[in-house]
């Protein structure tokens, strides 16, 4: 059994080359997350997405080519 750690973890996602040839000798089954793991690499995702910042308007992109947006104006209740 191999018990991977985050780095590890985040190797695999970059698709590093020796990581990569490492797994065509081992069987996915053979590969386990600890709990611990799986909790940072989820802790450090969510932090990334809290820290993202948000786009300003979806339809910016269409408003600097001179096309109108497609969103709908919304009037206040009265």
């Amino acid at each position: 059994m191999y018990l991977w750690d985050a780095n590890i973890v985040r190797y695999f996602g970059q698709g590093h080359p020796t990581l990569r040839l490492h797994l065509w000798r081992v069987s996915w089954a053979e590969i386990a997350l600890p709990s611990v793991v799986v909790a940072e690499v989820l802790r450090g995702r969510c932090d990334f997405a809290l820290k993202a910042s948000p786009a300003k308007e979806a339809s910016v992109p269409c408003q600097s080519k001179g096309k109108r947006s497609r969103e709908k104006k919304v009037s206040p209740e009265r």
